[in-house]
């Protein structure tokens, strides 16, 4: 069990950093991002820190903003150096 928090824990960081890098590589800002969201701008920050967990839904929308799919941001999340996530599991 405390293997499944830590990956997620993983997870999260990997993902909020590759947000953060793609949101700077293309000039989107928090405002911008909590928009085309319908969140606040503290509900988006918390997002990209890692502290709160993307939905699904959150995932897509920012992916259509960056211009990416929601694979291609998972992808660069696996291979981010700030803390890499897991391989999918082959079926």
């Amino acid at each position: 069990m405390q293997t499944n928090l830590v990956t997620q824990r993983l997870t999260q960081a990997s993902l909020a950093a590759t947000l953060r890098a793609e949101c700077a590589r293309r000039s989107v800002g928090q405002s911008a991002l909590a928009l085309h969201l319908g969140l606040s701008q503290p509900a988006v920050s918390r997002r990209l820190r890692g502290d709160v967990p993307l939905t699904v839904p959150e995932l897509a929308a920012v992916a259509e903003l960056l211009g990416m799919s929601p694979e291609d941001l998972l992808a660069a999340a696996r291979t981010s150096p700030v803390a890499p996530l897991p391989e999918p599991s082959q079926p």
